[in-house]
């Protein structure tokens, strides 16, 4: 008799340890699961606890996106450049009418934005019109997004104030026109005109701005070499109120070689 109850209470102690287990794995002998959150990064997950009955209990959140970059702190992604805000734009005597044009190979140049209302101050309207669309850069003026290798492109300012007609196309015109920089459409028309591009894509590595003490910092990027190796850095520029330029750090970021563009 002895042997059978200590049978018996073997038997019970076992079954109860593997209902423990049971419980342990389900997550609370309650009956409710755990589960993490989806773990792709999209957004900060949170581990959560799902009881009977539908309930759902947050128990911590954890977050799986990626570490911010202090050195990124405060940027904007830069526009392309045919999308710059021109009414931004704070010149010592205000423009009447603007239009970034872009010149492709020898084409005729294209409107890719404009602000304020073309002759709108003058008394001569349509001579006005006629003399502003015909304005042409000097050819020694590099302009800005210099581009579109192999047949090449860059864009210009074309600007009327007034009775007067005027092409910007070089970081002396800018800075004369300007006075300080105080504007980030400013700065990064400086910086375009000083041979630099961005992807304008939003992402801020590869074209971002914001604004500091006495300037703006820029991340922009630039062909160091064209052809066999094809050569881009990304470099972080310092646009001073003055309208000077200095680089703050340049990297690599590219390299193909034996191929040319």
């Amino acid at each position: 008799m002895r042997c059978f109850l200590a049978v018996g209470v073997l038997a019970a102690s076992a079954l109860l340890a593997a209902c423990e287990q049971e419980d342990d794995a389900s997550g609370g002998v309650d009956g409710s699961t755990v589960a993490e959150g989806s773990g792709d990064g999209s957004t900060p997950d949170e581990s959560v606890v799902f009881q009977p009955r539908g309930g759902i209990t947050t128990r911590r959140p954890v977050d799986r996106s990626p570490p911010v970059d202090p050195d990124l702190q405060g940027f904007i992604a830069a526009p392309p450049i045919h999308a710059l805000d021109l009414s931004g734009l704070q010149p010592r005597e205000p423009f009447t009418y603007v239009e970034m044009r872009q010149v492709i190979g020898r084409s005729t140049p294209q409107v890719q934005s404009s602000a304020g209302t073309k002759c709108g101050e003058s008394r001569y309207r349509a001579r006005c019109i006629a003399q502003f669309d015909a304005l042409l850069p000097r050819a020694d003026l590099g302009g800005f997004n210099r581009s579109c290798m192999p047949i090449g492109c860059s864009s210009y300012l074309a600007v009327n104030r007034g009775e007067s007609n005027f092409v910007l196309a070089a970081d002396w015109q800018l800075i004369r026109e300007f006075g300080e920089v105080d504007s980030t459409e400013e700065a990064l028309l400086l910086v375009s005109s000083a041979g630099y591009r961005w992807d304008g894509q939003g992402d801020v590595m590869r074209g971002g701005i914001r604004e500091v003490v006495d300037g703006y910092e820029v991340i922009a990027l630039r062909y160091t070499s064209t052809c066999a190796p094809i050569v881009e850095e990304r470099s972080k520029l310092f646009v001073s109120r003055d309208g000077s330029i200095s680089t703050l750090d340049v990297e690599e970021i590219s390299r193909i070689p034996n191929l040319c563009i």
